[in-house]
């Protein structure tokens, strides 16, 4: 859809304007819905959202793995079975965490960019309020990082 927008082969009939609470950004009374006022926001809070799923389902997995931290007094003792599932579970962790990373890493590249513009002519704010953060460029490298 942004890349039929970029090419005029889809046009808007108005201005578009999406509302998106900010996960990550703090304000002081209450976490408001911000009016962002292009289709850049919508994809970029749209790959931040796929962004922190892949790595929640990455530490979920995680978590769902066998400890071997043996208790005071006992001897550490893990079964194949247990090795094997640990591996396969580090394994799809570090694949998703990777994939977290490069979208997040394409998303400061690319997507970022396009909003670079539109952060200009509003003076860093969202209506009322200031810019989140997760619409920056740092941001993004630092969740690929």
């Amino acid at each position: 859809m942004v890349a039929a927008l970029d090419s005029d082969r889809l046009l808007y009939k108005n201005d578009p304007s999406f509302q998106w609470r900010s996960s990550l950004t703090h304000y002081t009374v209450s976490t408001p819905l911000l009016p962002l006022p292009s289709i850049y926001f919508e994809y970029l809070f749209t790959l931040l959202t796929y962004t922190l799923a892949l790595s929640n389902y990455a530490a979920s997995i995680l978590a769902s793995l066998p400890h071997f931290e043996p208790k005071q007094g006992e001897s550490k003792h893990m079964t194949a079975e247990d090795e094997k599932r640990t591996t396969a579970g580090l394994a799809r962790s570090v694949d998703l965490l990777c994939q977290a990373a490069g979208v997040a890493d394409w998303t400061a590249e690319n997507v970022v960019s396009s909003l670079d513009p539109i952060r200009a002519t509003t003076g860093g704010r969202a209506g009322k309020y200031r810019w989140p953060i997760e619409a920056g460029s740092e941001f993004f490298r630092g969740l690929s990082s």
